[in-house]
């Protein structure tokens, strides 16, 4: 990786950590405001506490024809604009009609136990579960039943593709109690 591509990283995400951060404590704060009025209308929960289930549906407005992300789908990933991808690097390789499938090692995202690549599908991002069978000098060799004839995957700027589908998507949907 170049130097110019680490600081181009760092910058990004410096600004997702910023965003997130400020879009939290908005949310949060709208979340509270929100409840609260509803409380003061009355609907008390039945034990003075109720829990709600977040996820896409608070982080829609990051997503638009007037942002980088212009569509997202828990089901189908998301879908960026051209200059996303050109500006911060991301490139794709195609897969060949059916697998296993031979690609570069810089293409998988290591996480804990997890091993994923981001699926290139319509249009759309997507990261993906993979087994990894083997590894040899740079490469490696990955089965999915996830990756498909026609699919692509990023061969490089799986990072920025990452922090971008935490940015849209959050981490894990979690409820918490009020």
């Amino acid at each position: 990786m170049s130097l110019m591509t680490i600081a181009r990283f760092i910058l990004v995400l410096t600004l997702a950590i910023l965003l997130r951060s400020r879009d939290s404590s908005a949310d949060d704060h709208d979340h509270k405001l929100k409840h609260d009025h509803e409380h003061a209308e009355g609907e008390e929960a039945s034990s003075g506490e109720h829990e709600h289930e977040h996820g896409v549906e608070e982080n829609l407005n990051k997503v638009g024809p007037d942002k980088g992300v212009v569509k997202a789908s828990e089901s189908l990933g998301f879908m960026l604009k051209d200059k996303v991808e050109r500006n911060f690097s991301i490139t794709k390789q195609k897969l060949p009609a059916q697998g296993p499938f031979v690609i570069p090692t810089t293409a998988l995202l290591l996480s804990g136990m997890e091993k994923k690549v981001f699926r290139y599908r319509n249009n759309y991002w997507k990261a993906v579960t993979v087994e990894i069978t083997r590894k040899s000098s740079g490469q490696s060799i990955i089965k999915s039943t996830e990756l498909a004839a026609g699919d692509s995957i990023a061969i490089t700027g799986v990072g920025f593709l990452k922090i971008i589908e935490q940015s849209v998507f959050g981490p894990a949907i979690e409820g918490h109690v009020h």
